[in-house]
């Protein structure tokens, strides 16, 4: 299958474009993955690790609260502490929050992300009960402290007191009483020195040993106290006072001894929950580098999928330029060569067209547009050539037709001066006629004569007439064909105009085309240097078919003027002849009425006398109508004059309308 010039170009542009449609979308996209992973490791990758960071920072921060906290003995620092705990907590929260909808692309950083939040959870959890731990701490440290002090207020005076009990039972010679008191103010110092001691074990072993101690010194003391208050009745308000001290130090739940132990519990407690808050952080600090680490990766891959994709971008569309460059060139020779041979004959003829030879003609076919050019161009040589010998004809009948009116309105013209003549002795017979009517009573047999010979005269006028009226309807006739033959040369000059336009819209499509064929051998550079030389010399001779085109435009509307005078002018004197036509049968009515008169004054020239009033008013209006006779004989004679004119114009229209024509070659 062969394809025309226009589809081979056609189809070359457009696998050319899509090949650039190719290039440009592989950049395109390459572009936006390029974007998406910069966007991926600067932007998404960034805030990650961000807000990676951030939330360890605020668990640090939950830790730090939480390990100053524990080592904060002031009420108002672990209550400002507490609350840097609070917010470091929320701070946490939200971000955890935000973190795992950030996350939400990436299944595996969300499930280590969960993982860490459910050790944070714990984390949390322990931290804050060790917050409660430690204030319970506190407080019994206090309250142990503060038993202490209470204790050791109001055991000032128990050496004092039991050695004036000691005193007043020997004073009363009750030794064993003295003995046991002696055992009692051992027993309670004893205790008294333990209870000092208290406060200084924190470990658990060790105050479990000082209980002991302090529960057999307690008891001891008990025992004796009771014998001696049996032995010694008034004493026991002082044994009983300090026995109830001991009690509350050692046995009491809210005394001493309890409160120390409920302090070294919550101490151990702390301690406990110390450490494993800090193996717990040790857990999610390693969970959180691992997040980071991670993250990080990513950061890596998105850096190297984005440099592997703009090495693949660049190889593809390495390889679609070269083989679009390769298609370029290939409808470039392939489109060059289906225009150079079809061009050079185009120009040629159109050069032969240009001339005027309307004889040339293309016989070599071509499978292109330039074939169908070639063919259009052989039509318009034909139809133009045929169309250049009906105008040729056509303009000797035109010259021919304005020779006989010229003729006929010249012959017309003198016909027309002898009908005046005559009607000018018309006029003249009349006024006789009119100044011999006062004597027509004495010149009856005269006016008789001269009747009969005025009879003579009006009969010879009104044959007269009746030539003259069959010559303006020649004319008038001459003047319908001439019309005729004038409006068939205008039509058939625009039928000249019509094919001189269609002249124009090949020049028009061939300089185009030329301008194309330039574009492309710009776009070729050196293999088009040849092709370009020949796109100029067809666009020169593109250029030159038009001018030449308009300049037989121009000559055609030039004679399409002229004959559009010519057909104005022939009806002019058309309407000259119908006017003419119009007067001449009023002016016979007038000589058949004229003739019936003179027959009647023949008749009752008898009567001449009687009726010379009635004669002469007939005579004066008779002589009225011969001087309008003679009017409308001047105007024909005048109409004639221009007719004759109007047909020499014609005539001379006619030749210069050969001599236009005479330029043009055609085939006989």
């Amino acid at each position: 299958m062969q394809l025309s010039l226009i589809q081979r170009i056609v189809l070359g542009f457009a696998v050319v474009t899509l090949f650039v449609i190719a290039i440009s979308t592989s950049s395109y996209l390459s572009q936006v993955k390029m974007s998406a992973q910069l966007e991926l490791t600067a932007s998404t990758l960034t805030g990650l690790l961000d807000r990676s960071n951030t939330l360890s920072q605020h668990l640090q921060n939950v830790n730090r609260s939480m390990l100053v906290h524990a080592n904060s003995e002031q009420e108002s620092r672990r209550t400002e502490l507490r609350s840097a705990f609070t917010q470091a907590k929320q701070s946490y929260l939200d971000t955890v929050s935000v973190f795992q909808k950030d996350l939400a692309a990436y299944p595996n950083l969300l499930d280590q992300l969960n993982k860490l939040e459910k050790d944070a959870g714990n984390l949390l959890v322990k931290a804050t009960e060790h917050l409660a731990v430690h204030d319970k701490r506190v407080a019994a440290r206090a309250l142990s402290a503060a038993e202490l002090n209470a204790f050791d207020g109001e055991w000032i005076f128990f050496q004092q007191d039991l050695n004036d009990l000691i005193a007043d039972a020997k004073s009363d010679s009750m030794q064993q009483a003295a003995w046991d008191l002696e055992f009692i103010l051992t027993q309670g110092q004893g205790a008294e020195g333990y209870l000092q001691k208290v406060l200084a074990v924190v470990k658990e072993d060790e105050v479990t040993a000082l209980k002991k101690e302090l529960a057999s010194y307690l008891d001891r003391f008990s025992e004796k106290a009771e014998r001696v208050i049996k032995e010694v009745p008034y004493s026991e308000e002082n044994i009983s006072f300090y026995h109830g001290l001991l009690t509350q130090a050692i046995a009491n739940d809210n005394g001493l001894l309890q409160q120390h132990l409920q302090f070294i519990a919550l101490n151990e407690q702390s301690t406990r929950m110390l450490g494993e808050i800090a193996r717990d952080m040790d857990t999610i600090i390693a969970e959180s580098n691992g997040i980071i680490a991670d993250i990080r990766n990513l950061s890596q891959q998105a850096l190297e999928n984005a440099e592997a994709e703009s090495s693949r971008s660049l190889s593809i569309n390495f390889i679609l330029a070269l083989v679009s460059i390769i298609v370029a060139i290939v409808v470039t020779i392939t489109v060059v060569r289906s225009i150079k041979q079809p061009l050079n004959v185009i120009m040629q003829a159109i050069d032969k067209l240009a001339n005027g030879d309307l004889t040339h003609r293309i016989n070599v076919s071509f499978h292109s547009e330039l074939g169908m050019i070639a063919d259009n161009i052989n039509d318009f040589s034909g139809k133009l050539s045929e169309l250049i010998k009906q105008i040729h004809q056509s303009s000797d009948t035109v010259s021919n037709v304005a020779n006989d009116s010229f003729n006929m309105s010249q012959k017309t013209s003198e016909e027309v001066n002898h009908q005046r003549r005559q009607t000018d002795s018309i006029a003249t017979a009349v006024t006789e006629m009119e100044h011999a009517v006062n004597e027509v009573a004495a010149h009856a047999s005269d006016t008789s004569n001269e009747v009969d010979m005025v009879t003579g005269l009006a009969h010879s006028n009104m044959e007269n007439m009746q030539k003259n009226l069959r010559f303006v309807r020649r004319l008038q006739e001459s003047l319908d064909e001439a019309t005729q033959v004038i409006t068939q040369l205008s039509s058939e000059s625009n039928q000249i105009g019509e094919i001189l336009t269609v002249i124009q819209s090949i020049s028009e499509q061939t300089n185009l085309l030329a301008l194309n064929a330039a574009i492309e051998a710009a776009r070729a550079g050196e293999h088009g240097r040849g092709f370009a030389v020949v796109a100029d010399e067809v666009r020169s001779l593109a250029t030159r078919t038009q001018q030449s085109a308009n300049e037989i435009g121009d000559m055609i509307g030039s004679l399409q003027n002229k004959a559009e005078q010519a057909v104005e002018i022939v009806s002019n004197n058309l309407e000259h002849a119908e006017q003419s036509v119009k007067q001449t049968n009023e002016t016979n009515e007038s000589l058949q009425t004229m003739s019936a008169s003179l027959a009647h004054i023949n008749d009752m020239s008898r009567s001449i006398a009687t009726a010379s009033e009635q004669q002469s008013a007939v005579a004066k209006e008779v002589a009225q109508n011969i001087v309008g006779i003679s009017d409308m004989t001047l105007n024909i004679a005048n109409d004639a004059e221009d007719a004759a004119r109007n047909s020499e114009s014609l005539n001379r229209l006619s030749t210069e309308q050969a001599e236009l024509i005479s330029q043009f070659k055609t085939d006989k």
